[in-house]
Order: structure tokens, then sequence, then C-alpha cells
């Protein structure tokens, strides 16, 4: 099972010395990309992908912004290693599909929310899109395993903890944020095996 770091966790402050950190002990990054659609505020700056593809460190961009074409291309361009979409806001459907030939493509569900759009590779919430540090809930947790049963890969985000680690022991990677700052990763790794 991969780790994925959300950066969103990051100090804005300490980035960098916390990307370098979180590099040695995790399998990618994580990069929410959000604008006021989605949430009462806005995500990463955009121009940290490049950063990242300089120091060579994988990376995931979760899209929670208003379709834009040329922002969507510019950031695929930099070849992350997936790309997740909210089904209910991809406007050029042309154009997500097209991603196909760059990247891997996939959706982000909600809470509740049932997959309308067939991938490969889902991002399956455990909390309200809005902010770190959230409450987990096991709502997707029934559609995880459908999910699986069909071969698909999934990608668990939001509210994981040493505690809420026995409900997602089944996905193929898990995106952890405030629990990275305040759990020794070595405790988190032990806890997945």
């Amino acid at each position: 099972m991969e780790i994925h770091a959300s950066l969103l966790a990051a100090d804005i402050f300490e980035q960098q010395a916390w990307i370098t950190k979180m590099a040695q002990h995790t399998n990618a990054f994580h990069v929410d990309i959000i604008d006021p659609s989605f949430a009462n505020f806005v995500g990463l700056d955009f121009r940290i992908i490049p950063k990242l593809v300089q120091a060579e460190h994988k990376f995931y961009i979760h899209y929670m912004a208003k379709w834009n074409d040329e922002l969507i291309a510019q950031m695929a361009e930099h070849k992350p290693a997936g790309m997740f979409f909210h089904q209910y806001k991809i406007d050029n459907h042309e154009h997500f599909e097209s991603l196909k030939t760059k990247t891997n493509i996939g959706i982000a569900l909600e809470l509740n929310e049932e997959a309308k759009i067939d991938v490969q590779t889902y991002v399956l919430m455990n909390v309200q899109l809005g902010y770190c540090g959230q409450k987990f809930s096991n709502e997707n947790i029934a559609q995880s395993h459908a999910l699986k049963q069909q071969g698909k890969t999934i990608i668990s985000d939001g509210g994981i903890t040493l505690e809420t680690l026995e409900y997602v022991k089944h996905f193929d990677a898990l995106v952890i944020g405030n629990a990275l700052n305040i759990t020794p990763i070595e405790k988190i790794r032990e806890a997945i095996k």
C-alpha cells in the first residue's frame, strides 16, 4: 500500500523542508488544486508542481476547481502520476478523454456519490470537501469494496489516522495529511503492515 503525503498538511513557511522530509518516507505527493467553487478556501498554488518535477518527486493532482482547459493542460504537461477530477465538474469531456494520453486519469468520489464515469482509478473521499483535519467517515467503504472487486485501483483520501486504518486496509494508496504531522511515519507504516 502506498502513502501519498497531502501537501495541504505542509507548513507553508516550511514547505520545502516538509517536502524533503516526506519524500524520504512516502511514495508520492498529493497536490490539491482547489478554488472557492468547491470549498471555502483556495488550495495549493499550482506553481508547486514544477518544483516537485525538478526534485523528481512522484505526485498526483486532485483537481477541485472550475474546469479550465488551459490550466489543466499546463498541469498535465508536467506528467503527474495521475490526475483526478470530480465527475460533475467536468465541463469538457473531450479534453478529459484526451488527458488519458498524457497521464493516469481518475475520478474522485465524494461521500455517498455513485461513479457515473468508468475509469481505472478512483479517489474515494472520507471527508466532506473543505479542509485538512476533518473526522473520518466510513460512508464510502461499501463502494470501495465493490470497486475493488471490479479490479479498480482505489485511493483513500481524508481523515486517515492510526485509528481509521482498519477501514482502509484494502485500498491501494492512502492520502495522509495531518496524521503525518502528529504521528511518526514509522508508526503509520508499522500499522499498515
